[in-house]
C-alpha cells in the first residue's frame, strides 16, 4: 500500500524543495499539501501534478487534524513558531485508528534556538552545540528561546498515551543559515543571505552588526532537502527504521560555518566588482540602524548579529554528506538575484 504524507509549507522555500525532490525520487508516495488559496493550489499542482492540495492555514485546526489522521507521516515546513498548528497536527496523528501503526511527525525548527549573544550583537561566542552530546541541554532551553515552545509540543507528542504505546514518533530538523536557489513551485529564496545582500545594495554599502564577528553554521538548500528525505524514507520503511526518533531526534544539518563579517566582505567585493556598489568596504552599524534596514517580523540584528553554532553529528552518523560547495561559492549568485530585483541588473 502506498505511503501517505501530509505536508505544510509546500509553497515555501524548504517545503517546496523537499517535496519537489521527494516526488521525483518516490513517485509511489501519496502526498497531500496545505495551501492558503486556490492560486497557490494551481501553482503547486502545475509543478507537481500528482499532489493533492487542501485549502487552509495553520489556524485551520479541524482541517489539520483531519488530514493528519489519514496519513502515515506529517511533514511540517510552514512555520517553526505556530503552536496552534503543531498541536492540531499532533492531535490528528494521535487520533489515528488504534489498529494503525504509529504516525510520524517531522517538524521544521531552526538553529535560531541557539541564538547566543554572550557579549552583545555582532560579537563571537565560543559555544558550539552538538546535536548528540548536547541534546539534553538543547531540549531543556527556556521556552523564551526561538522555536522552543513549538519544539516542546513535538517533544511532548512522542510521550506514551494512556495505553503505554507511542502513537507518534517525532523528529525535529533545525536548519541553520540556508543558501542557494530553491526548486520549489513558489518560493525559491532564503532569508538571511538574500536579505543581507538586498539591504546592503539599498544602503549603498555592505555592513555588519557591530563588529560582525558572530558565527553561524550554514547549509545549501539541496543538502538540507537530502536530510529530510533520509528521515522520510526511514519513517516509511515499514518498521525497519534505523535513524533516531523521539525523544532524542534533534537534527542539525550543516556543512560549515562563517563569520558574518566574512560574508559581508564577500558581498562587498562581488557587488563592487559588478558595479552595484561604489566601494568594497564594509561598515559597522549599530543595532538601531540595522533594525531600520530590516524590521519585523524578525529584525536584522537578530538574523545577522547573533551566534548559532550547531554541529550536525546526528545526521552525519546516518550517512548524510553535503554535496554542494560551501556558501562562498554562492555569494555572486545571491548578489545578481537581488541586484536584478532592484533593477540594477537587466
Amino acid at each position: 500500500m502506498s505511503k501517505k504524507i501530509f505536508v505544510t509549507g509546500v509553497s515555501g522555500y524548504i517545503g517546496g524543495e523537499v517535496v519537489m525532490r521527494l516526488v521525483k525520487k518516490h513517485p509511489e508516495y501519496q502526498i497531500s499539501a496545505l495551501v492558503r488559496n486556490e492560486v497557490q493550489g494551481n501553482a503547486v499542482r502545475e509543478a507537481i501534478p500528482s499532489i493533492r492540495t487542501v485549502i487552509g492555514e495553520l489556524d485551520s485546526k479541524d482541517i489539520l487534524e483531519e488530514e493528519a489522521r489519514k496519513v502515515d507521516l506529517v511533514l511540517q515546513c510552514a512555520s517553526a513558531d505556530h503552536a496552534t498548528g503543531a498541536a492540531a497536527l499532533v492531535s490528528g496523528l494521535r487520533s489515528k485508528s488504534p489498529d494503525s501503526p504509529a504516525g510520524y511527525y517531522i517538524q521544521t525548527s531552526g538553529t535560531g534556538i541557539l541564538g547566543d549573544t554572550p557579549r552583545g550583537f555582532g560579537r563571537p561566542s565560543t559555544k558550539v552545540y552538538d546535536d548528540v552530546t548536547d541534546v539534553q541541554e538543547i531540549t531543556s532551553f527556556p521556552l523564551s528561546h526561538w522555536h522552543r515552545d513549538v519544539d516542546q509540543i513535538i517533544l511532548d507528542a512522542s510521550k506514551s498515551d494512556p495505553r503505554n504505546e507511542p502513537r507518534i514518533k517525532t523528529a525535529i530538523i533545525c536548519p541553520p543559515f540556508i543558501y542557494g536557489t530553491g526548486t520549489g513551485p513558489i518560493r525559491k529564496r532564503s532569508v538571511q543571505l538574500p536579505e543581507l545582500v538586498l539591504s546592503s545594495l539599498r544602503y549603498g554599502m555592505a555592513f555588519t552588526v557591530n563588529e560582525g564577528e558572530n558565527v553561524w553554521h550554514h547549509v545549501h538548500i539541496s543538502d538540507l532537502a537530502d536530510a529530510y528525505i533520509l528521515l522520510i524514507e526511514d519513517a516509511l520503511s515499514d518498521g525497519a527504521e534505523k535513524m533516531t526518533w523521539s525523544p532524542q531526534a534533534y537534527y542539525f544539518v550543516e556543512n560549515g560555518q562563517h563569520k558574518f563579517v566574512d560574508i559581508s566582505k564577500a558581498i562587498a567585493v562581488d557587488a563592487f566588482r559588478k558595479g552595484y556598489l561604489k566601494t568594497n568596504e564594509v561598515v559597522q552599524l549599530d543595532t538601531d540602524v540595522v533594525q531600520s534596514l530590516r524590521g519585523p517580523p524578525i529584525p536584522g540584528h537578530l538574523i545577522w548579529g547573533t551566534n548559532s553554532r550547531g554541529q550536525a553529528s546526528r545526521i552525519r552518523s546516518f550517512g548524510w554528506k553535503a554535496q554542494k560547495p560551501a556558501v562562498w561559492e554562492y555569494i555572486g549568485e545571491a548578489v545578481d538575484i537581488e541586484a536584478r530585483s532592484l533593477g540594477l541588473l537587466k
